[in-house]
């Protein structure tokens, strides 16, 4: 018995093949593209976030000490030296949960650019720290905490 061709083709055309590759290629771009986004927005919020521990750690160790390391009206890459006491202190506590990797001295953002602080000069003279710490985003806003 014969099977009979319903069909006078058989499989696609060279059209419809490359109809379906461009959409799969926009699909593909597309996602990239909100992958992208969303990994600079999660920096952008780890970033904030490490600035607001690093605040609220100064603002605590200056409550309790009554001074801080700090020059007034400098901008100050924060390094090891600066976190020193931080995370070691005459009792014990912990101010801030940093662990820098090995053989790094600066306390970095995710860009891998250093973090700077400054305060002003009534702040220190008055012994308690209020600080405006701000930070520039790449290609972005200028955000300030």
């Amino acid at each position: 018995m014969k099977i009979p061709n319903l069909s006078p083709r058989a499989g696609f055309s060279l059209i419809e093949m490359l109809t379906v590759i461009v959409i799969i290629t926009l699909l593909m771009g597309t996602a990239a593209s909100s992958l992208s986004k969303a990994r600079q927005l999660a920096k952008k919020a780890k970033a904030e976030s490490e600035l607001r521990e690093l605040v609220s750690a100064f603002q605590q160790y200056v409550s309790l000490y009554g001074e801080a390391e700090l020059t007034a009206g400098e901008n100050q890459t924060v390094t090891d030296t600066l976190l020193q006491p931080l995370l070691q202190n005459t009792r014990n506590i912990t101010f801030l949960n940093v662990n820098l990797p090995a053989g790094e001295t600066e306390y970095k953002d995710p860009w891998g650019n250093p973090y700077e602080i400054s305060v002003g000069k009534s702040d220190v003279n008055q012994r308690a720290i209020i600080m405006r710490s701000s930070i520039a985003f790449p290609n972005a806003d200028h955000k300030t905490l």
